[in-house]
């Protein structure tokens, strides 16, 4: 595969050939009977990024589009509101004609007519005159103003003013909101409920929409089980496989197969085999290490899939390993929860969650730590945070194994190589979850 790009696929040439430098690397290693070398974190976001295919476009119903995001920007095909409408339900007049008006003095008018919402109106106003309107209604021409009906008195002839009305009082001009031609959303915005109304106000039929990614999830280990029966001694249920499943869908992905194979490496290939048929992205959890039962290497190379790395300079998720088998990436995340999540925000979050083809997105920010945190060990670190404008807070206890401490949760912070203590209201790198 040196020097040649993966079919269908719009890859990055720079990328590319530092992918092969390090599996060239990794090659040479395993002749000599050596452990490949680990990449650094950066090294293995470029690579997971030069394996994913572009994002597809596609036309459609606008309000089949909610929570996908705009490939291109929308504009208004029609004015909102299309007349001059009344805010109010009262009478429309022209401003001149009360500007005398208070309690003790009132102005009595002719009432001409009356317009509901929806009706078509063609009235002219004379000096003088005034018409019963509704709220939503088309103002007729010649009034710039509508007086509320509690600050009048009147019959189906005559209407008197109490009040002395301001031009443009309760009257929303043409346009108010926008007008035809305006831009409405820029490409890159996520559909949502207002979005939509915009549009549907807009006489906007179909939006220009990212496809949505398909996903499979395959959790790997004998201990796992799932919640629809009660938990045997020696098993757990699989936390892994629900977090991922519901945040591919937090990020607008279809999830179009999750499956636990055991440990059962016959069967992992199974599954994997079945999942590159639709899936653009395959994600494993367990058996990346080097235990007995760590078995992914194995699979992947059975599968003549290639491996991209195995193992990040990083803790957690150190053994993590990306791979591309039939044309699909597979990425191979550890068994411990924290270890999923973090890896999995910080290598796919980016590019998941990101609204143009060709960009690879992280939410990094500098936030001052809201108490001190004493960093052990060499390695570059990840811990699990919640953030705020006033700055980040870092749960006391980060166990791999933990999951309670994500409720809440809403950043990863990354702390550099190295040990150290880190003090309060010391800027640190944020990842915004």
């Amino acid at each position: 595969m040196t020097g040649k790009r993966l079919s269908g696929w719009d890859m990055e040439d720079s990328a590319w050939d530092a992918g092969n430098a390090i599996i060239r690397s990794a090659h040479l290693e395993r002749r000599h009977k050596v452990r490949p070398s680990r990449v650094t974190l950066e090294q293995a976001q470029e690579l997971f990024k030069t394996c994913m295919p572009v994002r597809k476009k596609e036309e459609k119903r606008s309000a089949d589009c909610l929570g996908q995001i705009l490939a291109k920007p929308v504009y208004a095909a029609v004015t909102q509101p299309p007349f001059p409408r009344s805010a109010m339900d009262g009478f429309a007049l022209r401003s001149r004609d009360v500007c005398r008006a208070d309690i003790q003095h009132p102005v009595t008018l002719e009432v001409t007519g009356c317009v509901c919402a929806g009706q078509k109106t063609e009235l002219v106003l004379k000096p003088y005159q005034a018409v019963r309107i509704m709220t939503g209604a088309m103002i007729p021409e010649g009034a710039d103003c509508v007086v509320k009906q509690e600050d009048a008195e009147w019959d189906e002839r005559a209407v008197r003013i109490y009040h002395n009305a301001k031009p443009g009082e309760n009257y929303c001009p043409a346009g108010e909101d926008f007008s035809a031609g305006d831009l409405l959303a820029e490409a890159g915005t996520t559909v949502d409920s207002y979005l939509l109304a915009a549009v549907t106000a807009a006489g906007v039929r179909n939006l220009t929409v990212y496809k949505r990614l398909k996903a499979a999830v395959i959790t790997t280990g004998d201990e796992l089980q799932n919640t629809e029966t009660p938990l045997q001694p020696g098993k757990i249920y699989d936390a892994n496989g629900i977090w991922l499943c519901t945040r591919l869908r937090e990020m607008d992905c279809e999830v179009v197969r999750y499956q636990t194979a055991g440990d059962d490496q016959s069967k992992i290939a199974d599954e994997i085999r079945e999942a590159w048929k639709e899936a653009d992205l395959i994600l494993t959890t367990g058996g990346v290490s080097v235990g007995e039962k760590d078995l992914l290497p194995g699979v992947i190379e059975n599968l003549t899939g290639n491996v991209l790395f195995h193992g990040i300079q990083v803790k957690p998720g150190m053994p993590t390993m990306l791979s591309v088998v039939k044309g699909t990436p597979v990425l191979s995340l550890s068994g411990n929860p924290f270890a999923v999540e973090a890896l999995f925000e910080v290598l796919a979050g980016g590019y998941l969650t990101d609204m143009e083809a060709g960009r690879y997105l992280q939410k990094n920010q500098m936030k001052a730590l809201k108490q001190t945190f004493v960093k052990t060990g060499k390695m570059k670190r990840i811990v699990k945070g919640r953030c705020d404008e006033s700055g980040v807070y870092l749960p006391q206890i980060q166990k791999n194994g933990q999951l309670k401490n994500g409720i809440g949760s809403n950043c990863l912070v990354i702390f550099p190589e190295g040990e150290r203590t880190y003090t309060e209201g010391e800027a640190v790198r944020v990842i915004r979850i």
